[in-house]
């Protein structure tokens, strides 16, 4: 029982550090175009839902739902693009930019977590294995 509330433990405090590692990195990358941006907290959600879809994703070797949950968001970035009122297409090239950097650090980090959930199962399963011989 100790070494499941570890694994879970673990999995939990990979999240969260990873969220405030993004959370920095997101941060430091917006003051380079000399914005000051505050994510709200709907952002900061949907960014932590990310990582946890890509690790379990990851995981489970469902890699055709990272896709459709990257072709959604980026669909949704590109309806938000038409839709402004101002058309500045080099604002808008370094926002993009900034969007898919994030992605990417989001994908990695949600690729580490996966790695983490797999070990962590592999390891309480043969656990769970010599317990029962």
């Amino acid at each position: 029982m100790a070494n499941i509330i570890f694994s879970v433990t673990a999995i939990v405090v990979y999240f969260i550090v990873a969220h405030f590692l993004i959370e920095f990195f997101m941060k430091c990358l917006w003051k380079r175009i000399e914005e000051k941006r505050n994510p709200v907290i709907l952002t900061a959600t949907i960014g932590f839902i990310d990582r946890i879809i890509y690790a379990l994703s990851f995981a489970f070797k469902a890699y055709a739902f990272i896709g459709i949950w990257l072709s959604i968001k980026i669909v949704s970035r590109l309806v938000g693009y038409a839709t402004t009122k101002e058309n500045n297409l080099e604002e808008w090239g370094k926002r993009r930019n900034i969007y898919l950097i994030g992605n990417i650090f989001a994908l990695i980090l949600g690729l580490g977590g996966g790695f983490l959930i797999k070990f962590l199962f592999n390891t309480q399963v043969a656990n769970l294995l010599e317990f029962l011989e």
